[in-house]
């Protein structure tokens, strides 16, 4: 299973602001992608999407992706031990990441890191009971994060077996 996250080309209006606006629990709120080349893939989106980017403080090996100024996406390195799939991670915003995370237990999916605290919220990573991997997030927030401008998300999509399933669990746990 996976979820994917499409982005659509540059444009040039710029009208986000960080931390304004009420957030909307449940939907999607950022998007991240842990690349095995973090340099190729700076590149590659800078190139494409006319992105810059700035170190976070998740480390050297992850950098926050720009638009206008303004973060639109995570993008960070993967360690060469690891053997995963390379994929866009689709983070959903949550009242209390602490309470989301026990309830994504108790429906038989997995918590995988999490929740840990930064600078601005706290987050878990998680995967669903099918294995698609998705994040939650509590505090700050880019207000109209999906809608505000042509180079962000344009939306989330999950393939799975059960989509029954997945809209019960997704709708409990978020």
């Amino acid at each position: 299973m996976e979820a994917r996250v499409f982005v659509t080309p540059p444009s040039t209006d710029s009208t986000a602001q960080l931390g304004s606006g009420a957030p909307v629990f449940g939907a999607p709120c950022w998007v991240s992608l842990m690349a095995r080349d973090l340099s190729a893939a700076m590149d590659f989106y800078g190139a494409t999407m006319g992105w810059t980017f700035v170190p976070a403080e998740l480390g050297e090996e992850f950098r926050v992706a720009l638009a206008d100024g303004v973060p639109v996406a995570g993008i960070g390195a993967l360690a060469p031990s690891l053997q995963v799939a390379v994929a866009w991670t689709p983070y959903f915003a949550v009242e209390d990441a602490d309470v989301t995370a026990a309830r994504i237990r108790e429906r038989g999916a997995t918590v995988a890191v999490g929740p840990v605290a930064l600078h601005t919220g706290r987050g878990a990573l998680a995967a669903d009971r099918d294995g698609a991997v998705f994040g939650i997030w509590q505090g700050l927030l880019v207000s109209n994060w999906e809608t505000w401008r042509d180079t962000a998300p344009a939306w989330t999509r999950l393939h799975t077996r059960n989509a029954f399933d997945a809209a019960i669990f997704y709708g409990e746990v978020l």
